[in-house]
């Protein structure tokens, strides 16, 4: 290190004719030396007085690997040695790109990070003699992926009605799963149909370009076979069969070069809308109470009236007066406004 922020450089060879750089920097630096070999090292600075430290240090985290790739949302154990050279260590604490993970001062030196989040991390380890000496240790790269980026972590839904959250940043294409495009990046999850009928299938998210949503049977990647896509980041309807599994892909794929710098979503499943069809429109008998429903996988009956602002994704009830008086139809408290119409007659 070079305390008054001097320009340095670190070269092999023997003139400087022939200097082969290593590294070079402002103030503090460091690389891997190698035993028996020579190194040249030159500094530059404002002031007439060059002052600087050489520091060798064989602190290591041996655990887990440069390059590793984690699964996310799990507990990860860090190792790191040192030896006899690095003096009478104290404590060690643990950084993950400049933030503090926790200080061990037990040997061999070990910390758990618990439920590691999705991500790219550089991990070092400094070291503290009981001179104290700080000895610092190489950068360890690891990638973290999310808990359900493998088909074989996939997370299982259960329930007729399922709204869970995901994001597809940090995740990867697994060898064998089904090709969407270019780039893509997967997260998996399962759901068995509590019961037969028709079901709704819906991602929302706010970044562009859509995120696929495809529904597939099969226990494994070699045997999946697709029983429903949605490419456009619309919802989608399924007519499941009761008992049956089925495997859930989410994924975003690279188009024109459009990266967003996270792509949460928020997966809804639920049973198509029981009063979608005007013939199955469902009594109001008690005005005190408010209507609670949603027209999520309505669709639009031929010859019904129609209602662009909605999409034509209608809903029906069907009300008979008590008595003659004023009706006030109000869905303000919905918090977006429905598009609300009343009709008299027994048939579209």
């Amino acid at each position: 290190s070079f305390p008054n922020g001097q320009d340095f450089g670190v070269f092999l060879g023997g003139s400087i004719s022939n200097l082969t750089p290593i590294t070079s920097g402002s103030g503090e630096g460091s690389f891997e030396a190698t035993e028996g070999t020579c190194y040249a090292i030159g500094a530059a600075g404002t002031t007439d007085q060059v002052v600087f430290r050489l520091m060798l240090s064989t602190l290591r985290i041996t655990s887990p690997a440069n390059g590793a790739q984690i699964i996310g949302g799990r507990d990860l154990e860090i190792d790191i040695s040192a030896t006899a050279m690095d003096g009478s260590l104290h404590e060690v604490e643990v950084l993950a790109g400049g933030l503090s993970l926790g200080v061990t001062t037990n040997t061999p030196f070990a910390l758990v990070w618990s439920n590691v989040p999705p991500g790219n991390f550089e991990l070092t380890a400094l070291g503290t003699s009981d001179q104290g000496v700080v000895h610092g240790s190489p950068a360890v790269a690891i990638s973290v992926v999310p808990t359900n980026d493998y088909f074989a972590n996939r997370i299982t839904l259960t329930g007729s009605s399922v709204v869970v959250g995901g994001d597809t940043m940090y995740a990867t294409w697994e060898p064998g799963e089904p090709f969407q495009g270019f780039y893509q990046q997967s997260v998996w999850y399962s759901w068995t149909a509590p019961s037969s009928g028709d079901f709704v299938f819906a991602i929302g998210y706010i970044w562009w370009p859509p995120l696929y949503l495809t529904v597939y049977t099969g226990a494994d990647l070699a045997s999946l076979h697709e029983v429903a896509e949605n490419h456009t980041g619309t919802v989608m309807s399924l007519h499941a069969v009761a008992g049956v599994t089925y495997q859930i892909a989410v994924v975003w794929v690279w188009i024109t070069g459009v990266v967003p710098p996270w792509e949460d979503f928020t997966l809804t499943i639920q049973p198509r809308p029981s009063n979608d069809d005007f013939d199955r429109r469902i009594a109001i008998t008690n005005l005190s109470a408010p209507i609670l429903a949603n027209n999520l996988g309505a669709t639009a009956e031929p010859g019904e009236p129609g209602c662009p602002p909605c999409d034509d994704r209608s809903v029906w009830w069907t009300w008979t007066a008590p008595h003659s008086g004023r009706l006030t139809i109000d869905g303000s408290t919905t918090g977006y406004s429905p598009e609300l119409h009343l009709y008299t007659g027994a048939s579209i």
